[in-house]
């Protein structure tokens, strides 16, 4: 199994200056998206039932959601696409969260990993041999760095890998 974890907090930029990771001009690619593009090629090669996609750090006011949500399920806009099949499918449905969220603060990823976490020990429990791989797009600030560390240690017993991926020119430390 597999699944991804896009970052959208506030420290990421503006979604309308140029250096937010996540600024569209036109159609080009956002940075943000050129990475999950790439990301995506790969992993979507091996993964027959999908890639579940997740994201942390927004609030979607259209929505009448103001509250910084810390981990929440990203879809696109057709009612089939709920996870994605090919790289071109997880770039829509980023796209489609673009669209109604706000970057927010803080960028809080722990109730993420400890939701994967909880959801790896359901697997585990329904089927033995099933092994995940939580893939974590981040700009690297993370304000949580030592919660992350205990979430990382709670989870090392369970069959799950949380591989970071930084986005742009952000430093990630977990030390």
């Amino acid at each position: 199994n597999l699944l991804l974890l896009l970052d959208f907090s506030s420290s990421t930029g503006e979604l309308d200056k140029p250096s937010s990771l996540h600024y569209q001009s036109g159609d080009e690619k956002t940075q943000f998206e050129e990475v999950l593009h790439s990301v995506g090629s790969i992993i979507c090669q091996y993964v027959k039932d999908g890639v579940p996609v997740y994201g942390f750090g927004a609030s979607f006011p259209s929505l009448s959601v103001t509250e910084t949500k810390h981990f929440f399920r990203i879809v696109g806009s057709e009612p089939s696409e709920k996870v994605a099949l090919e790289a071109d499918t997880l770039c829509k449905m980023y796209r489609s969260t673009l669209k109604v969220a706000k970057p927010m603060e803080p960028s809080s990823i722990c109730p993420g990993l400890k939701s994967i976490t909880e959801w790896v020990k359901q697997n585990q429990l329904a089927r033995t041999t099933i092994y995940s791989v939580a893939g974590i797009l981040t700009d690297g600030a993370l304000t949580d760095l030592s919660e992350i560390l205990k979430c990382i240690v709670q989870a090392s017993s369970m069959p799950v890998s949380f591989i970071f991926v930084t986005v742009g020119t952000g430093d990630m430390r977990l030390s």
